[in-house]
């Protein structure tokens, strides 16, 4: 093999030898840490690679957050004081920039005082000190939002015992004592109490979702010139891959089109179009109360036994939750990306699959199991000049799935392989814990080469935490099955048991090809997390299928995974077997990954039953503005070794780069590729060029500025407010306003809601704040929202009331003052501190008369000189001092 290598390239076959086995030998070494170098030396933990978004619970399942972010230290996990004492109701405020965190827990007098600076813990009365033998704290580290403690010091400090999950991304706190969180939600529990939202819903007003002719457009452009050459001939390829997406009159559109231009085809490759209308709170459709409608290119829902999810054209309505989980045993991941990106899968941290998009633009994970619990999808789009997106996807699998007052739908009419295609689902809950379905569906079965009907009845319900479901499917040719399901946790492991049944039954799902007709399933997968020090998690899955004639097949997977530090190891083997000897088989993957700073390693080793299969390196660097990769595979069986390589320069608004792929043949491809994004600002009135993706994503155009008028209209005398800077809690990123009050926000999760606050400490007038706390949008793909945020001024009074006695002057305490506006009609009322002093705040642009009350004057017998002042507060505000008052008898 080697030879045929140097043949090709034209070196010796020693040097190359050399070459070969130093970069191996320099690629291992990278995940071995010396013996003299310290783990966390010249490397700050609170980094990206360390991060980890973590599900909070009770021990009992009662869910308190869904994002906590945590991050990985040599001694475990850190976790933030401020937004974990939210999740659990503990009244505690945290000032990252002294470093302290300090308030109550359970009740007022159960003081908790924790100092970074001193390295000390007061816990009622109590000091405790935490400094490490170097002078820094142990375990604890500040960042600008928040600070952040080790786990075990949770549990030292507070009344629960706290568990980190870290295979499922969970964090389960096991109290010592009812806490907050929990006496609130047996108060909700109580008859005719209303659940008002969630903890991490800070009760925003949400912006109105505006209908215009057109919103945006956004515009994703990938151009590529490749060159393929082996010994024999010389190709060259011209694609352009182009995503737009756009609201028009209020329907999500989103085109995509790939056009190439080669010796053998030329012109339009791949195309699609869709549009939809989604709305999380229903309300579509008027009585239908539909969530979802879609049209043209759609995907087609999945229903029990008869059909899985996948694409065709026609018309899909549903008024069942954006996010919801219609089966939940498995679950299929499919949606749109730029051909040449790569899309990994990963659940609960592990990798489950590795997808290269095509040049359809589509991405399909089928079958994905889903475990009793929570389960964090996270999908990583790597594109092919470094760039990098991440999405997540938060599935839970528990009683909830079952709603009292449930009533949901799915309807679906289209063409698929060009035959009519329908199917409807209708779910209805006939108790708190029993829901039945119904569904009606007609398919081509295209290898079978006829059409059918289908009817399909379902249960689903639920005990304590076991879940159950059955269905039963009916098709017009003459055949039935029978699927029953359960899921259900035990202990720190999540199981899961099905079994079908089938008679003479052919759908998209069973005995779709010619010649096969198999009679039962029987599917088993258990799930759980080894108690030692790393946690390892590890999945076990096992199917059995029977056929006609005696014929059985068995087939067993099992995924296993656990990290030291920053280095993750997986470990994934598959044995499948049937009767026959032949139909044997055994494979696996040894994968270890290695995360240093902007930088991955990768090291894998396939094998079989029959022996080593490859060996591949890989590693990814991104520096500044600069991102490259490359990747050796070398095969154990002789077959010709590959090389790709990769390197990209990341300008502002543009992504330049080129690719390099070569094997031992001699064969090889050169490739220069350039993209980028568009998107329209509306308030800017200009193009916003950017180096990443947008068009899958919605978008926001924001203008601050000073409401003189407080009419929440930029108009008249009002000016931008520049340099404010505003907070997107979700992603907990800061971004500031340019000199015309203008910032624009990017890259948006479309149908998730999005809060957006003001930083106080960015309004350097302090007559100056913000007419509402903070807004919440729902963005949607292609559309940029604008948010006209008003600022307002204010004023303040103070003065002093004194009280004559002969040639004595007192300070008055306890005097009511009235602020009475230009109507007559009393604003505000205030009372005298033992100063004698009053004051005024947040008092809007106007004048005013300032008196004390009347009624007091009269009952005490007293007349004030003067009886009342006027003040004028001016439209930037003013604060106006020596507003007094002399009282004489």
């Amino acid at each position: 093999m080697l030879n045929r290598w140097t043949k090709a390239v034209g070196i010796g076959s020693s040097r190359l030898k050399r070459t070969w086995i130093g970069a191996l030998i320099v690629l291992v070494c990278a995940f071995c840490r010396p013996p003299w170098q310290d783990a966390s030396a010249g490397h700050s933990p609170i980094a990206e690679e360390n991060e980890r978004i973590f599900e909070v619970i009770l021990n009992d399942g009662t869910p308190l957050s869904e994002g906590i972010l945590g991050y990985q230290v040599s001694g475990g996990w850190l976790l933030p004081i401020g937004e974990l004492s939210v999740a659990l109701g503990f009244g505690i405020n945290v000032s990252p920039s002294l470093g302290l965190a300090e308030g109550f827990i359970i009740t007022e007098e159960r003081r908790l005082r924790i100092d970074l600076k001193a390295c000390t813990a007061e816990i009622h009365g109590q000091v405790r000190s935490f400094r490490a033998p170097d002078g820094s704290c142990n375990g604890a580290y500040t960042t600008a939002e928040d600070l952040l403690i080790e786990a075990q010091h949770w549990s030292q400090w507070f009344p629960l015992e706290l568990v980190v999950d870290s295979f499922r991304s969970r964090i389960i706190i096991t109290p010592k004592e009812t806490l907050p969180i929990q006496r609130k939600k047996m108060r909700a529990d109580l008859p005719g109490n209303v659940r008002a939202g969630s903890a991490s819903d800070p009760g925003y007003p949400e912006i109105p979702d505006r209908v215009s002719p057109l919103s945006g457009p956004f515009l994703d452009q990938q151009l590529s010139l490749q060159r393929v050459a082996n010994k024999a001939n010389t190709a060259d390829d011209f694609q352009s891959d182009t995503v737009l997406s756009s609201e028009i009159l209020g329907w999500e559109t989103r085109a995509f089109a790939s056009l190439g231009k080669s010796a053998s085809k030329s012109g339009l490759r791949h195309g699609r179009l869709s549009m939809a209308q989604k709305r999380a709170d229903g309300g579509l459709l008027g009585p239908m109360d539909a969530t979802r409608i879609e049209l043209l290119d759609v995907s087609l829902p999945q229903l029990s036994l008869i059909s899985p999810t996948q694409e065709g054209r026609g018309l899909v309505i549903s008024n069942y939750p954006l996010d919801y989980v219609d089966l939940f045993g498995t679950r299929d991941f499919q949606g749109n990306a730029l051909p040449g990106w790569e899309v990994e899968l990963y659940q609960n941290n592990v990798l489950l699959s590795r997808q290269e998009i095509g040049e359809n633009g589509r991405y399909d994970f089928r079958d994905i199991p889903l475990y009793y619990g929570s389960n964090q999808f996270r999908l990583e789009f790597l594109g092919p000049q470094g760039q990098v997106r991440t999405e997540y996807r938060n599935l839970r699998i528990d009683t909830s799935h079952v709603k009292p007052d449930q009533r949901n739908y799915v309807i679906a009419l289209g063409v698929r392989d060009l035959a009519p295609h329908y199917s409807a689902r209708f779910e209805q809950s006939i108790a708190d814990a029993i829901s039945v379905s119904a569904g009606l569906a007609q398919l081509q079965l295209t290898e079978l080469g006829r059409q059918d009907q289908f009817a399909q009845l379902g249960v689903t319900g639920f005990a304590e935490n076991l879940l159950l479901s059955s269905s039963a499917a009916l098709s017009k040719s003459g055949g039935n099955a029978l699927q029953l399901k359960s899921q259900f946790p035990y202990r720190r492991a999540s199981l899961s048991i099905r079994y079908t049944r089938l008679n003479n039954y052919s759908s998209e799902l069973f005995n779709s090809r010619p010649g096969v007709n198999q009679i039962d399933e029987t599917l088993g997968d258990i799930s759980f997390v080894v108690p030692v020090n790393p946690g390892v998690g590890t999945t076990w899955e096992i199917a059995r299928k029977r056929y006609a004639e005696d014929i059985s097949s068995l087939s067993l997977r099992n995924r296993t995974s656990t990290n030291i530090g920053r280095t993750y190891l997986n470990h994934e083997l598959s044995y499948n077997g049937g009767t026959a000897s032949t139909d044997s088989s055994l494979a696996g993957r040894l994968e270890a990954t290695q995360l240093v700073r902007r930088q991955q390693l990768r090291l894998g080793l396939n094998y079989t039953s029959t022996g080593l299969q490859f060996t591949d390196a890989e590693i990814q660097m991104r520096h500044r503005n600069f991102a490259s990769s490359a990747q050796l595979r070398y095969y154990f069986d002789g077959s010709a070794a590959q090389l790709h390589a990769s390197v990209s320069r990341i300008f502002p608004g543009a992504t330049l780069g080129g690719q390099l792929s070569a094997d031992a043949t001699g064969a090889y491809s050169v490739a220069g590729l350039v993209s980028f994004s568009i998107a329209r600002d509306p308030l800017a009135r200009r193009w916003q060029i950017h180096p990443e993706p947008q068009a899958e994503f919605g978008a926001a155009s924001i203008r601050t500025f000073i409401d003189n008028n407080r009419n929440g209209v930029m108009d008249g005398t009002d000016r931008p407010a520049p340099e404010i800077r505003l907070r997107l809690h979700q992603r907990n990123e800061m971004l500031t306003t340019d000199q015309q009050g203008l910032a624009f926000l990017a890259r948006l999760q479309p149908h998730t809601p999005m809060d957006l606050s003001i930083d106080q400490d960015s309004l350097v007038n302090p007559l100056i704040r913000s007419a509402s706390d903070g807004v919440r949008l729902i963005p949607k793909a292609g559309k940029t929202t604008e948010i006209w945020w008003p600022l307002i001024t204010n004023g303040e009074i103070d003065g002093v009331v004194e009280l004559k006695n002969g040639n004595e002057l007192n300070l008055l305490n306890g005097m009511t003052v009235h602020l009475i506006d230009s109507r007559g009609t009393v604003l505000m009322k205030t009372r005298t501190d033992r100063g004698g002093t009053f004051f005024f705040s947040s008092i809007p642009p106007g004048t005013y008369q300032v008196t004390p009350s009347f009624t007091e004057l009269f009952e005490k017998q007293l007349h004030s000189k003067p009886l009342q002042r006027q003040v004028v507060i001016p439209s930037e505000g003013e604060i106006v001092s020596g507003t007094d008052f002399l009282l004489e008898r």
